[in-house]
């Protein structure tokens, strides 16, 4: 790989790692105001709130993989654009195709190792934070017999 693909692969993550942050917690916020009439009703303690949302944790970020590819692509290269670097790539011949095969290698990539994540830990997850929720978050359920 040539320096000008490091240099793009280290704008894109860079990016790619804070719109990823941005949007889980975003999608985090969202998920404790529209939960949190069932976590005071019946009466869930910080530990079990904490389980709970170490287990949705997963299942967050493997929503906002998608979105945050492409929001930082579009970041990434629009930056690259006002900054006058594509003009400079452009004049020195590179293609347009060559300047987007690293985002696009790396967005395959991506998407093997989600589609391995989503499998894997997110499934398991998925069953903790449903167990959690049928034993702790239902108010017909006796918490007693368990």
């Amino acid at each position: 790989m040539k320096k000008i693909d490091y240099y793009i692969l280290r704008e894109f993550s860079t990016t790619f790692l804070i719109v990823s942050l941005f949007f889980t917690l975003i999608s985090l916020i969202v998920d404790i105001f529209e939960n949190l009439n069932r976590f005071i009703d019946n009466q869930v303690t910080m530990d079990i709130l904490l389980n709970y949302y170490k287990a949705s944790l997963p299942s967050m970020v493997s929503v906002t993989i998608p979105v945050s590819c492409l929001v930082s692509s579009v970041f990434t290269y629009g930056m690259m654009i006002q900054r006058k670097e594509w003009l400079v790539f452009k004049s020195s011949g590179l293609s347009l195709y060559r300047l987007s095969f690293p985002v696009l290698f790396l967005g395959l990539m991506l998407s093997i190792g989600s589609f391995y994540f989503d499998n894997t830990v997110v499934i398991e997850n998925n069953k903790k934070k449903n167990e959690i929720k049928n034993i702790y978050m239902s108010k017909n359920k006796n918490r007693n017999q368990r």
